[in-house]
């Protein structure tokens, strides 16, 4: 089998390689169209002419990791993403994880996931449900967020009173503190799920009160 890559060209202002690919075995041919990253084409120094089978599979895993990195940005269209999720959604549509890895670290090399600004945007939109800090970050984690990210959301939350917080929702859910003791506990239980703590809570009502 002779492999041979014919042409080599720019596409998508630059962003891409296209190659052309022609493969021999016998008396029968076919001819090819791969579509590679440009950064990650100018790291295989390959150019045209003959190439190994070895090459040309090379050539193939990064044209998948291409299709995959622009499922990625189509994704990321829709809204911002951890890395992790990224993984997860890519191997939905049917990646490899070794590609859909691949794939979510060119993204962050490239800026399009930044997930400290990403959770720090997430908390803020967290933050106008009235939930407390551990919900916020639970929420994050779930989401994919890794430590360093959680961390820096959190800290950017730091100005935030969050019994005055707690206060608030519990005026606009309850009105009132109830007196009865069952209704209060139901109360409370409540502000949990949204995530504030004990202490939190107890000054809450003393705000009310």
């Amino acid at each position: 089998m002779i492999i041979e890559i014919t042409s080599v060209s720019a596409r998508s202002g630059g962003a891409e390689v296209e190659l052309g690919v022609r493969i021999c075995n016998g008396e029968n041919f076919e001819t090819k169209r791969i579509v590679l990253l440009s950064r990650r084409y100018a790291e295989l120094s390959v150019t045209s002419g003959s190439v190994s089978q070895e090459c040309f599979e090379e050539l193939e895993l990064e044209a998948e990791i291409c299709r995959a990195v622009k499922r990625g940005m189509y994704i990321l269209g829709y809204g911002a993403s951890s890395k992790k999720n990224m993984v997860l959604k890519l191997r939905s549509k049917g990646f490899s994880r070794e590609i859909s890895e691949t794939a979510s670290e060119y993204l962050c090399e490239l800026g399009y996931i930044n997930e400290e600004k990403d959770a720090v945007c997430e908390a803020e939109r967290c933050l106008k449900k009235y939930w407390g800090r551990r919900r916020i970050s639970a929420s994050l984690y779930e989401k994919g967020y890794s430590d360093e990210a959680v961390r820096a959301a959190l800290e950017s939350l730091r100005g935030v009173d969050f019994s005055e917080r707690c206060a608030e929702l519990i005026r606009k859910r309850f009105r009132v503190v109830p007196d009865e003791p069952r209704e209060l506990q139901k109360l409370i239980a409540s502000m949990v799920r949204y995530g504030y703590s004990s202490s939190e809570i107890k000054e809450a009502l003393s705000m009310i009160n």
